[in-house]
């Protein structure tokens, strides 16, 4: 897969409508690998780490866990963990939620680690699109798209109302815009927009 065409995912670290940090994931000659693009503080990491992998088709495939303790530097984008990639797998997500060290960002059980979201650029045009992992939910409210150069630097976002129903364990596209002509890759988040979130 070209790096064009990797589909990079986005989880959001608490229900804020602006996200303070995204994570993505990459799959390169049979590996994924997971980055964190930070717009905020710096903090740590210090437990467990989720891959989640998708087919062709946006179904989830597989997952694996790691153990990790990284320092996240303040507005940086850091390469943070890479795992063998299933052979079938098409995209992949990272999940750092349940391993931020300190305070808390995220109230109650994590809802990110539910779901991932992933943006595509194709054709100048930013595609966003939720894999949801568990039971349906609504958005409505205000999406992100967050836009970075071919170094990982962020260089813009852009935000939109939403309101969609998400079925349970699907993939979806959501939303699109207009990506900058120097962005390079795109994340998504829905979380500040999420209206009900069943927790088994």
């Amino acid at each position: 897969m070209s790096r064009l065409a990797v589909l990079l995912i986005a989880f959001l670290v608490s229900g804020m409508s602006h996200a303070a940090y995204t994570t993505s994931c990459e799959i390169r000659s049979g590996k994924a690998y997971g980055y964190v693009h930070n717009r905020g503080d710096s903090f740590e990491i210090d437990g467990t780490l989720w891959f989640y992998f998708y087919d062709n088709r946006g179904s989830l495939i597989d997952q694996d866990s790691e153990y990790e303790y990284e320092y996240v530097s303040g507005r940086d984008t850091e390469e943070i963990d890479y795992t063998s990639a299933p052979s079938n797998a098409y995209a992949c997500t990272f999940d750092i939620s349940q391993a931020i060290k300190g305070d808390d960002p995220h109230p109650t059980e994590p809802i990110d680690s539910r779901y991932g979201t992933s943006c595509q650029i194709r054709d100048g045009q930013a595609y966003g699109f939720v894999h949801n992992h568990g039971d349906s939910f609504t958005i409505d409210g205000t999406i992100w798209f967050y836009f970075y150069d071919n170094r990982g630097e962020f260089i813009d976002d852009e935000d939109d109302y939403e309101y969609e129903y998400v079925s349970s364990r699907s993939t979806e596209e959501i939303d699109y815009t207009g990506a900058p002509s120097n962005a390079f890759s795109c994340t998504f988040s829905v979380a500040g927009a999420i209206e009900v979130f069943k927790i088994p």
